[in-house]
């Protein structure tokens, strides 16, 4: 999904000075849904539309959906996007200096989903449910 928005890793050509970029995993999907360098720059305005549209109008689409970032973006190593330094969300805030909040009610953990007879199990992201979070 979110494949390539911010896999670019610190690079020795940063010029000397310079705060180190972020370094982050790889995600889970083939492909982003949206251009990267769009993504990286919309990304909020398009999550806000999102909530909008679920919780004002009960339109429930999954293009630009939270819980699609989640899943896709969730480190392999904290099955997470905000729970340590690396993780795909609090790094690129944390370089930014920006706020990230959304955790705050929704959970930054994928969850697994029972498979039916046959299918193989699926991960979709939770809405609450980590330890602090609001539920």
């Amino acid at each position: 999904m979110l494949a390539a928005i911010l896999t670019t890793p610190a690079r020795a050509a940063d010029p000397p000075g310079r705060v180190p970029r972020p370094v982050i995993e790889a995600a889970e999907g083939a492909a982003c849904v949206a251009d990267p360098a769009f993504m990286r720059k919309n990304h909020m305005d398009l999550l806000k539309h999102q909530r909008d549209d679920t919780m004002h109008r009960g339109i429930r689409t999954s293009k630009f959906s939270l819980n699609g970032c989640i899943t896709c973006h969730a480190s392999k190593k904290t099955n997470s996007v905000n729970a340590s330094a690396g993780n795909f969300c609090q790094s690129c805030h944390a370089y930014a200096g920006v706020s990230l909040d959304c955790f705050e009610c929704h959970s930054a953990t994928p969850r697994m989903v029972p498979a039916r007879a046959g299918a193989p199990s699926a991960t979709v992201a939770s809405a609450g449910g980590t330890s602090g979070d609001k539920q």
